[in-house]
């Protein structure tokens, strides 16, 4: 029962990340470049992703952005994806 619960849990937060137009495989993206954002930065963001008129557009900012935070990171020292940095013990 407990597995099957879990189960169900999982599946409706997959599909809420589908609702809010996020692909499972970048909402840990999200988190880390959440913390490089200043909170206008994030107002800013949302804003924009709200107002695109498109699916296309959203991706662009997202684009965008994530390059924004790949440079951030570097600058702060951090391992953002394809900046050379990895997981430890390898």
């Amino acid at each position: 029962m407990t597995k099957r619960l879990l189960a169900v849990f999982a599946s409706v937060a997959v599909l809420s990340l589908f609702a809010a137009g996020i692909s499972p495989a970048t909402a840990g993206d999200q988190g880390k470049s959440r913390q490089l954002m200043t909170q206008q930065e994030r107002n800013e963001f949302q804003s924009r992703m709200r107002s695109a008129k498109t699916s296309e557009e959203q991706e662009q900012i997202r684009r965008e952005n994530h390059q924004l935070m790949q440079e951030r990171s570097k600058t702060q020292g951090g391992s953002g994806k394809g900046s050379g940095g990895g997981k430890k013990g390898k």
